[in-house]
């Protein structure tokens, strides 16, 4: 299935760099214009078998202007998040507002006053494409568009796209869009059971092993893409290997024949189809996303409180020698054995001070070099 995405043409709000979520603007006579001058590159898009539309003026109407000769279905879910305090104000006048600096610190996980929930909006967001998809299916259509909003278009591709690239990288300008391809086979987020059936399939043909389906879906994909590497670095792989690539690509329906004698070229140029399929990109980015960046947190959170604990150490030591100081200055009035004693006292405790010093620097250099140890494992085995 393909899915494109369409950002609404530009409103009076747009051109003057105001933000504009609830408020209902329609297009302004220059956001019509674009929009008819880009209509020839819609084209090439077309034809679609669906439309679904925000209720809002301005997506109404641009659905209109490139899809002017097909039923729109409008689906309040697809508006724009309500932008409370912020509507209607320029970028420029909300620079040294709190909430906005936190709203774009955040990638808009944080709430604005008067605003819509931002939990709320990104479970709407991700609801109402799910239900799409399942109206899609339902329906047996292969490709539709959708024209909506610019935080509804980053909300949603940064939540299901494999690439998992940063969140404003999704922003779109107004009239221009994403065409999404849908890989309903190899997603594990969702509707997992019957894509267990397509890959249950697999594994039974080419490894008679049922228990990989449950323990070792990730390893099958890493399989693949690791003798795809090997292929195009030129090394030779071996004939099963070759005929496990040939049957996952045919279950997608990349077209490869056993008998052609450049079967490997043949892999070899549509690696990339069968990278995606594999989708070794997404396991990758969770690999650095929930083991890299939690290990590093974690690590850095034990330095902290070690190194919390140095100082809490060294400031006691700190007012041991003040309070010596003072017992110091009181020594004055000791006779010759008494000041003797003292002494030796003292000297034994700036000893202890100094032995302490001591192990606290070697303790935060251990701490480190392990540290840097350990994150260098981690990296090798992400890598390998």
């Amino acid at each position: 299935m393909k899915i494109l995405f369409i950002r609404h043409g530009q409103t009076q709000y747009n051109a003057e760099f105001r933000w504009l979520g609830s408020t209902d603007n329609p297009l302004c006579e220059n956001g019509k214009k674009e929009l008819l001058e880009k209509k020839h590159i819609i084209e090439k898009y077309k034809p679609i078998q669906k439309l679904y539309c925000s209720p809002m003026k301005r997506c109404v109407e641009t659905a209109e202007i490139y899809f002017n000769q097909i039923n729109i279905e409008i689906i309040d879910d697809l508006k724009e998040r309500c932008f409370g305090d912020f509507e209607g104000k320029k970028y420029e006048e909300l620079k040294d507002n709190h909430y906005y600096k936190e709203f774009n610190k955040k990638l808009w996980r944080s709430n604005i006053p008067n605003g819509e929930d931002y939990k709320e909006f990104f479970k709407r967001t991700k609801r109402v494409y799910l239900n799409i998809l399942e109206d899609m299916k339902k329906n047996n259509l292969d490709y539709a568009a959708i024209v909506s909003h610019g935080g509804i278009i980053m909300s949603i591709i940064s939540e299901f796209d494999n690439k998992k690239m940063a969140f404003y990288d999704y922003l779109v300008k107004n009239g221009c869009g994403f065409l999404a391809k849908i890989d309903e086979k190899n997603n594990p987020k969702e509707n997992w059971e019957k894509q267990s059936k397509e890959w249950k399939k697999y594994l039974e043909d080419n490894y008679n092993d049922e228990n990989l389906l449950n323990n070792n879906i990730i390893g099958v994909s890493s399989f693949v893409f690791s003798n795809l590497i090997e292929l195009e670095n030129g090394r030779e792989c071996d004939e099963d290997t070759i005929l496990s690539i040939y049957k996952l690509a045919k279950s997608y329906g990349i077209d490869l024949s056993l008998q052609d004698p450049n079967l490997n070229n043949n892999i070899i140029k549509n690696s990339n189809y069968i990278r995606d399929f594999t989708n070794i990109e997404k396991v990758n980015s969770l690999m650095k996303g929930n083991i890299i960046s939690k290990g590093t947190e974690i690590a850095m959170k034990d330095l902290e409180s070690k190194y919390s604990n140095m100082i809490r150490n060294i400031s006691e030591r700190a007012k041991t020698i003040k309070d010596s100081n003072s017992q110091s200055r009181a020594s004055l009035d000791m006779d010759r054995k008494q000041q003797e004693e003292f002494k030796l006292m003292k000297n034994k405790e700036i000893e202890e001070i100094e032995k302490a010093m001591n192990g606290l620097n070697e303790a935060f250099e251990n701490i480190k070099t392990e540290w840097l140890n350990q994150n260098k494992k981690l990296k090798e085995a992400i890598k390998k």
